[in-house]
This record gives structure tokens, sequence and C-alpha cells, in this order.
């Protein structure tokens, strides 16, 4: 417990009720409670939103840490956010995939003009 509580930078604040704590902070405690059970899968939603950019920065790079020992699935609405973070975008549009390709050739053509276009594909 003692290294995962270090892993997600909550040693400091052991003891403290989640009420008392930051929202980047609460993730991050919702990233240790997930990872408690050592999951071969991790599914998060949004696991940057509404964070200040040093804590979603932490984030990130506690999701490339834990991609070494866990498949992480992201859902999000942040392009940025899969450039950042993702080797991988899949891409649904009313449910059906339009998309599923790795991230490095999705940024030599243009992440953002190609998934703008393909939502806007009728």
């Amino acid at each position: 417990m003692p290294r995962l509580l270090d892993r997600c930078q909550l040693g400091e604040l052991r003891g403290r009720t989640i009420a008392t704590l930051s929202k980047g902070t609460k993730q991050r405690v919702g990233l240790a409670v997930a990872l408690a059970g050592d999951p071969p899968l991790l599914l998060l939603d949004e696991p940057t939103a509404g964070l200040d950019p040093a804590q979603a920065a932490a984030v990130r790079a506690l999701l490339h840490e834990l991609a070494a020992d866990h498949a992480v699935l992201l859902s999000t609405h942040l392009v940025s956010e899969v450039a950042a973070v993702c080797h991988r975008a899949l891409l649904l549009r009313r449910g059906a995939l339009v998309l599923d390709e790795p991230v490095a050739a999705l940024k030599g053509r243009g992440l953002e003009a190609t998934v703008l276009h393909l939502l806007e594909a009728a």
C-alpha cells in the first residue's frame, strides 16, 4: 500500500478525509483505489478534467507509468489529451467506430483536423 500511495503522490496525505482534498488529489485517490486490486485494464473517463496544469501533467505522467503494467483505456473529448497520453486512438460517432489508428500516424496528417472531419461527416 505505501508504494501505491507514493506512485499516486498521496503519501503525505495519509489520514486525511477525502472531503478535505482538492479535485486533482481526489482524481489521484480514485486512481489509487482503481489500482489497489492490480487490474489488468484501467478504464478512465476524463481523468484530467477540471485539473490545474500541474495536476494534469502529474496525472498524465502517472498514466504513462501505468501503461507499462496495465492496459489503459482513456475516454476523453480532448484531442490534446489523446495526443499527450495515447498510443492508439479510437473514435466513436453515434456509437459506431469511425477511426482506429496509431496516434503517431494521425499526428502526421493532423490529428485534430482528422478528428473534426470524421465527427462532421454524415
